[in-house]
């Protein structure tokens, strides 16, 4: 789609800027993690594609932080949809708040501000090896791993959602990743945030709930004709090999909490 021309030409004489790229798509989580290695700032912030920050937003949020000496920098944001912008806020300004009440402001880096610092306190690795659920992974870590976490409520994102984009498509790998990035985290010592692992307990509940459409057929199986089976055997041994995947997961998951 010819982005990184556009990048280069747009950026051309201002040193401020610099593009790096990977020879072969390596998915979003090491591009990410390219790029927290070669930035040189004490801060970051990421974007995704058709997303916008208002203008002299980093200049704001800049103050604010250096005012108040922030790991974790987390402001409000607008989503846009139906071409309706929609302003995404809450009441939390504390860590423990924020999970309990299972604020829309966790799970995406796009809103946040980190201290380059924080991504060394915790193991990337993984990061790396995932397509689906990174934002929660960096989110989640960076929660736990902050030593100074500040909330504002002024609104700087313009989020664009996209039904058809990768992160709101449902599909085996992306809830079989969801569901291994949250075993990964709860690996985690929750000892001063107790309030963060129930909200990953019950993301990865909810990681299985949304297989349930996919299987409830299963249970009509007896009262359909041969001919029928014949034509569905196929997508019933791929969606029971997908049910035991997912059960395997679960027991592993279990066995961690104990």
């Amino acid at each position: 789609d010819k982005s990184a021309e556009i990048a280069f030409k747009e950026i051309e004489n201002d040193k401020r800027f610099s593009i790096i790229q990977h020879k072969t798509n390596k998915g979003l989580g090491a591009g990410r993690i390219t790029g927290i290695e070669n930035a040189n700032t004490e801060y970051i912030i990421f974007m995704d594609p058709d997303d916008e920050l208002d203008k002299n937003s980093v200049e704001k949020i800049q103050h604010q932080i250096q005012n108040q000496k922030a790991d974790l920098f987390i402001f409000d944001y607008f989503e846009k949809k139906d071409s309706i912008d929609r302003r995404i806020s809450g009441d939390a300004q504390d860590v423990s708040t924020l999970f309990s009440d299972s604020d829309k402001r966790i799970s995406h880096v796009w809103h946040k501000v980190f201290r380059k610092e924080i991504f060394q306190r915790f193991d990337l690795n993984f990061y790396k090896t995932v397509t689906f659920a990174e934002d929660l992974f960096l989110c989640i870590n960076s929660f736990l791993y902050s030593r100074n976490t500040i909330f504002v409520n002024d609104a700087y994102y313009h989020y664009v959602f996209n039904s058809s984009s990768l992160v709101n498509s449902r599909t085996e790998k992306s809830i079989y990743e969801n569901i291994l990035v949250v075993q990964n985290l709860l690996n985690n010592d929750f000892s001063k945030h107790k309030s963060i692992k129930s909200y990953l307990q019950k993301e990865f509940r909810s990681s299985f709930a949304d297989i349930k459409d996919d299987f409830d057929f299963l249970s009509r199986i007896n009262s359909i004709s041969q001919s029928e089976y014949i034509k569905m055997q196929e997508e019933v041994l791929r969606m029971l090999e997908w049910l035991k995947r997912y059960a395997r997961a679960f027991e592993e998951v279990k066995v961690s909490e104990q």
